[in-house]
């Protein structure tokens, strides 16, 4: 996926939070949950060049590149990734994902 038309979000999680380089093994971006700054994560489920991740993170105020944090958990199926989701995101997660990828669950 090219950086000029990733999330900037995801972008700036990955970048800041020292996952800079698992940013080019991004093709596309399934589904997202948006945050907001010193409140709620923001979620992210994207395809890679070998599988799936689920990509969690939030900020404080002042933007990604002060105060933060991101994890990225890989899977090799859409069913795994979604376990590594919690409870409260997981539905609205895999209700944005494709036709195709929800029959697989």
């Amino acid at each position: 996926m090219n950086r000029d038309d990733m999330n900037l979000d995801l972008l700036a999680a990955l970048e800041c939070n020292g996952h800079g380089a698992f940013v080019e093994r991004i093709v596309d971006i399934l589904a997202t949950i948006e945050g907001e700054n010193d409140e709620r994560n923001w979620h992210w489920i994207v395809r890679t060049d070998e599988g799936f991740a689920y990509v969690t993170g939030g900020c404080d105020n002042t933007g990604w590149d002060c105060q933060s944090n991101c994890d990225v958990f890989e899977a090799s199926t859409i069913r795994d990734c979604l376990r590594l989701v919690g409870d409260a995101e997981r539905g609205e997660l895999r209700d944005q994902l494709p036709e195709a990828l929800r029959s697989q669950l």
